[in-house]
């Protein structure tokens, strides 16, 4: 019977992002555009379209996620239920870690699945478009660390 609750365990906090992991997936770039200054656009671009925003990284983690990701970091952030991803003034916060581009993105999930955000029309396609430097590659080896932040709850409670 202890082997079975061991087992639950571990589980459970593999999904819950609390162990490291280790498989085959993806593993993304993002990079503001260095060479687009001010003084080189237009009068009808911005420099806004060169730059990785934190609404950027939310729409590629929903992607991975529907693409069968399993697990996610971002610089050595774990993606968890509960992470928050904003915009802190030219930095972006991700698990109340301040992080800066660029940004690596590693996914552990089927490598040909998750490469296909690579596909026409996709996001990946549309930051390349507006000038966002974005690198995706496969890779057999892929190491994602352990969630290390503090979950609370304020209003959840076990349902008796």
């Amino acid at each position: 019977m202890r082997y079975g609750i061991e087992q639950e365990i571990k589980s459970n906090n593999l999904s819950l992002g609390l162990t490291d992991v280790e498989g085959s997936g993806v593993e993304i770039t993002l990079k503001d555009n260095s060479e687009v200054t001010a003084e080189s656009l237009s009068t009808l671009d911005s420099i806004e379209y060169y730059l990785v925003h934190a609404m950027d990284i939310r729409s590629l983690i929903n992607e991975l996620k529907n693409a069968g990701a399993e697990a996610i970091s971002i610089n050595e952030q774990r993606i968890i239920s509960t992470s928050a991803v904003t915009c802190e003034g030219n930095v972006i916060k991700i698990n109340g870690e301040k992080i800066g581009s660029p940004f690596t993105i590693q996914a552990i999930g089927s490598p040909e699945l998750l490469y296909g955000l690579a596909r026409p029309g996709g996001y990946i396609e549309l930051l390349n478009d507006t000038g966002v430097i974005v690198e995706i590659n496969k890779s057999n080896s892929i190491e994602i660390p352990k969630y290390n932040g503090i979950m609370s709850f304020k209003y959840a409670r076990v349902f008796k």
